[in-house]
């Protein structure tokens, strides 16, 4: 029954040692809004080596353009679609390995729905709307007054899409306040609520972690004190040693 599902899944994660300082994910979102990347009307699929210094509290994320990934993905008679589909994961996860000599730990892959389900398992997040980011595309998104207010995750979509101001800086504002609003949170998450988002999105996502390593990685992260979070492109002349120097948090 669940009360048993929770204890196992409390006790499996708790006993789960995992000496691994740094870790680094392979994320491949798809089915995103082209709004979400502004400048960059083409990332509605995107792939992200992650890398995580649990002990340092820092976080190095690598972004492929799309240019890349398609330049793979022709060497191999492939588009995206049809990758995903056949092979899924595992397909990508060999891909970057081979062409970038990088060994993934763990590779994790989300439908945007999983976002938005996310945020709706968490009964929404708190976000103060500001006078100047209000216009019509909010007041669409049911979203019509200044202040604190409870977003769905719908409405998380409209805000940080929201193109009132239109600089890139004031969209990264916006990422940045929607990840504050999810680290808050977090005290109020415990192992039932896990189970619930695990259950929300799993729909929409696939990695290669059990139910009780789920658990594990989901407590780690919202144990985890963020003190360092850096961000680059990978492009088609991207060196591989200087991807690899980043992700082992060498440069």
């Amino acid at each position: 029954d669940f009360k048993a599902q929770l204890a196992a899944c409390e006790t499996g994660a708790s006993e789960l040692q995992n000496t691994d300082e740094i870790e680094t994910f392979l994320l491949i979102g798809m089915g995103f809004p082209d709004s979400i990347v502004e400048g960059f009307e083409d990332f509605s699929n995107i792939i992200v080596l992650l890398s995580v210094n649990w002990t340092a509290g820092s976080i190095r994320s690598a972004i492929f353009s799309p240019q890349v990934i398609d330049n793979l993905l022709i060497a191999q008679e492939k588009t995206f679609t049809t990758a995903y589909e056949k092979d899924g994961n595992e397909y990508f996860t060999s891909l970057i390995n081979q062409a970038y000599e990088i060994d993934v730990d763990h590779t994790i892959s989300l439908n945007f729905n999983g976002v938005l389900a996310i945020i709706d398992a968490l009964d929404g997040l708190e976000i103060e709307i500001l006078e100047e980011d209000l216009n019509q595309e909010l007041i669409t998104a049911g979203i019509g007054t200044v202040g604190l207010q409870s977003l769905s995750g719908e409405q998380c979509v409209a805000y940080i899409s929201n193109t009132s101001v239109g600089l890139y800086n004031n969209q990264q504002t916006r990422f940045n306040t929607i990840a504050s609003a999810l680290r808050m949170k977090r005290d109020s998450i415990n192992l039932k609520s896990i189970l619930t988002i695990i259950s929300a999105v799993s729909g929409n996502l696939k990695m290669d972690l059990n139910l009780i390593e789920q658990t594990r990685l989901v407590q780690k992260g919202l144990n985890f004190n963020l003190t360092e979070s850096r961000q680059i492109f990978i492009f088609s002349n991207t060196a591989i040693t200087e991807i690899q120097s980043y992700l082992n948090f060498e440069n």
